[in-house]
């Protein structure tokens, strides 16, 4: 398992191609969408993604006699251009509220990642991921989530059908698209963190500051990262610990 030097309790993660980030990592409300709290039109356009074989992909990346190992590889990921003005459906509640709601369907799936390459949200409106039932949702990710850069990534979101809902409060001004969705991740293995298989940078129990931050020795953290092979992009996992690098 490939090992990352944290050097601070706050993890930094750094890709060299693109932006990303966990789900666990982006702050998230305690608010129930609109389709939770009113009765809405039930038919949602659906977008079929491509379809993958998971045993193929996890052989292609995942076995050391092929040239494109890249080893603790979970998904794929590929282009997509969803501009919320010419996809998806929009609803108006109460003349001061809006909807707009976007299902994804990647059959065979193990999970999705989505990435926007704009992202701005307005104060006020809020964001979700949920699956088929709605027993499992995401959210409710707001403007705190907007950054300098203007990106955003989920995490890898556990289902092969995802319904993406945007929430906002209308006051008669004109819809504007705050979002674009230009790349999702086909996740074909469920990866959990094992023992390194690599030797520690540096061992962590140095007697200097051991007993000083026993807790956070003993922490290890998920890290999901992407890498690029040539034009192919793939999500990947690997694990990160706290090190000293001065002991």
């Amino acid at each position: 398992m490939k090992m990352f030097t944290l050097k601070i309790c706050l993890i930094v993660l750094i890709d060299t191609s693109i932006f990303f980030q966990t789900l666990d990592a982006q702050v998230s409300l305690p608010i129930l969408p609109f389709s939770k709290q009113y009765e809405l039109n039930s038919e949602i356009p659906i977008l079929e993604l491509p379809h993958f074989n998971n045993d193929s992909l996890d052989f292609l990346f995942n076995n050391p006699t092929k040239s494109t190992y890249t080893k603790n590889t979970v998904g794929l990921v590929t282009p997509l251009d969803i501009d919320m003005l010419r996809l998806g459906r929009w609803d108006s509640i109460e003349s001061e509220k809006i909807v707009w709601r976007l299902r994804l369907i990647s059959p065979g799936s193990k999970g999705l990642r989505i990435s926007c390459d704009q992202f701005l949200l307005p104060k006020g409106a809020s964001l979700f991921f949920y699956d088929s039932t709605g027993s499992r949702c995401y959210g409710a990710f707001t403007e705190l989530n907007n950054q300098p850069h203007g990106r955003f990534s989920t995490g890898i979101l556990p289902m092969e059908d995802v319904t993406i809902e945007y929430n906002h409060h209308s006051n008669n001004q004109e819809i504007i698209a705050p979002f674009h969705i230009n790349k999702i991740s086909y996740i074909f293995r469920v990866q959990d963190i094992g023992e390194a298989d690599q030797q520690c940078d540096i061992d962590a129990n140095c007697p200097n500051w051991a007993n000083e931050w026993c807790n956070e020795i003993r922490s290890v953290v998920k890290i999901l990262f992407r890498s690029r092979i040539g034009i192919v992009e793939t999500d990947n996992i690997g694990s990160g610990v706290l090190i000293n690098p001065s002991c």
